[in-house]
């Protein structure tokens, strides 16, 4: 059974483990845990904002037992991965070169899937297309491929939408007011954008982890550098994905439209891309309906 810990968890499930690994190139460490066979089909499960690899405690589970070897990357900034002081460190950019530096380290030529949620699904699409050949299927849960992200940008009602953002960019504030209160506000953020289901018991494990390292300022850099960014310069970085793409979304997500998951579509190729709609779930629908979306992104794996 899994248990809601708080602390030190990096034994919070049987057959999870951990290693540092210093990613070539990049002068970065990250922290990684490891679960399921090791000559498995590699999949690489990527956290999102606040959270950490303790997203996946229901999906990775899941798919070892079904014989992959998933890895679940900690993103920079975040838990006990290294934490580069400068804003430029955290350009979406370097996301998807970390998660391919990370596969050189491993040994791994191309990733049978990359799932990301949030943040963790923009590491997935910049992995996906500026290292394309390094994996063969990308699931994005509730965030749309960058593209459709830097037009909706543009925009006042997104802007609106996503008013948080501003608040997060103001990375020393937020990085204090988040963390008082054992972290009250972050598992409020969690509990909200997820239908009130997940307890405080569920979700204090990702305001241990933010509180590491003063973990929460660096983690709220990816918002700071993002508000630096001009969307047309965005737009124009972003490039087309020709894989397989698997979009999975809670259609109550406060802060992304509905219609983005379609509009995915005008940045991959269209017989290739599936969209799955959670009717009734937010925006953090793996903590909302943990075990339905490990039997989703398991099937959209093997789909």
């Amino acid at each position: 059974m899994l248990r809601a810990m708080s602390g030190d968890i990096t034994g919070a499930w049987p057959g999870l483990s951990f290693q540092y690994v210093n990613l070539p190139g990049r002068g970065v460490k990250l922290h990684v845990g490891f679960q399921g066979p090791a000559a498995g089909p590699p999949v690489m499960l990527v956290h999102g904002f606040p959270e950490s690899w303790y997203s996946w405690r229901h999906v990775a589970p899941r798919l070892a037992a079904a014989g992959y070897r998933v890895i679940l990357p900690v993103l920079r900034g975040y838990e006990r991965s290294d934490k580069p002081e400068s804003v430029d460190a955290y350009h979406p950019n370097e996301l998807g070169d970390d998660l391919a530096a990370l596969l050189d380290a491993l040994g791994i030529a191309q990733l049978t899937a990359v799932a990301g949620h949030d943040w963790g699904g923009i590491a997935s699409w910049y992995l996906a297309m500026r290292h394309e050949s390094r994996v063969a299927r990308v699931i994005s849960m509730n965030i749309p491929h960058p593209g459709v992200f830097a037009k909706e940008w543009s925009t006042l009602k997104q802007k609106l939408k996503c008013y948080y953002f501003f608040v997060f960019a103001r990375r020393r504030f937020a990085g204090w007011a988040w963390t008082r209160g054992d972290g009250y506000l972050i598992r409020w953020q969690l509990k909200k954008f997820a239908g009130g289901v997940p307890t405080d018991a569920d979700v204090q494990p990702f305001a241990d982890h933010a509180q590491i390292d003063d973990a929460m300022r660096f983690m709220c850099g990816y918002y700071t550098k993002l508000l630096s960014l001009d969307p047309k310069d965005m737009l124009a970085e972003v490039r087309d994905v020709s894989v397989p793409v698997r979009v999975l979304w809670g259609d109550q997500d406060p802060a992304f439209a509905t219609e983005l998951a379609w509009r995915t579509e005008e940045h991959c190729d269209g017989a290739k891309l599936k969209v799955r709609i959670f009717e009734g779930i937010g925006h953090f629908l793996h903590l909302q309906i943990p075990e339905v979306v490990a039997e989703a992104v398991l099937e959209a794996i093997t789909d």
